[in-house]
């Protein structure tokens, strides 16, 4: 859907596929399992009114991820280390860009069950939801999107492209549907290095 509102070019789904099925990066990390639907027992009205926030290691790596329940819009950060005070640090700069969501949901990790986190969930006047380790499914999103995360880093050092770049189309990319997680954050379509005009 992407390619088809960025330029007009016959068949280029075909061309697209037939692409993707040469690619060896791509070939090596295809998801193996079906789609399956998240979820969520709330459903937001808006951006940034309901995110989900995990961590995750890779490649020894330690990143946080968040993602925005409505728009699916998400964002990936390298921790320095895995203390409250690191994530939480990384959070009050995704916070402070994007809008205080009213509901944070994680699991229940060390570093968000602290006091220091208690105590910037108060300051920051946002409600602190835990999945329940019955139920860890509670913050499905942010988990689907750890394995989408990893497997972009992996393919994007795998082929030398940068992070980023891949990132950043990933947002801009329609999904279900949808329009793109960036352009419902932000109200735009974010410019990328697809060409758009001749």
């Amino acid at each position: 859907m992407r390619a088809r509102e960025t330029v007009f070019w016959p068949s280029i789904y075909k061309k697209i596929e037939d692409l993707v099925k040469s690619c060896e990066t791509c070939l090596e990390y295809t998801k193996k399992q079906t789609k399956e639907l998240m979820i969520s027992s709330e459903i937001p009205n808006h951006s940034f009114q309901i995110v989900g926030t995990d961590l995750f290691h890779w490649n020894n790596q330690d990143f946080i991820i968040v993602v925005d329940y409505y728009s699916r819009y998400w964002e990936i950060k390298r921790l320095h280390n895995i203390q409250s005070q690191t994530v939480i640090k990384k959070l009050k700069m995704i916070f402070s860009r994007l809008g205080i969501p009213q509901i944070v949901r994680s699991d229940n990790g060390t570093q968000f069950k602290s006091s220091e986190f208690q105590k910037i969930s108060k300051e920051w006047k946002f409600k602190h939801i835990t999945s329940s380790p019955q139920y860890q499914q509670s913050n499905g999103m942010a988990e689907r999107l750890v394995q989408i995360a990893k497997n972009l880093l992996t393919k994007a050092n795998r082929s030398n492209q940068y992070l980023y770049i891949a990132l950043q189309e990933v947002k801009n990319t329609p999904v279900d549907g949808l329009a793109p997680a960036a352009q419902l954050i932000s109200g735009r379509r974010l410019r990328s290095t697809l060409p758009t005009s001749l």
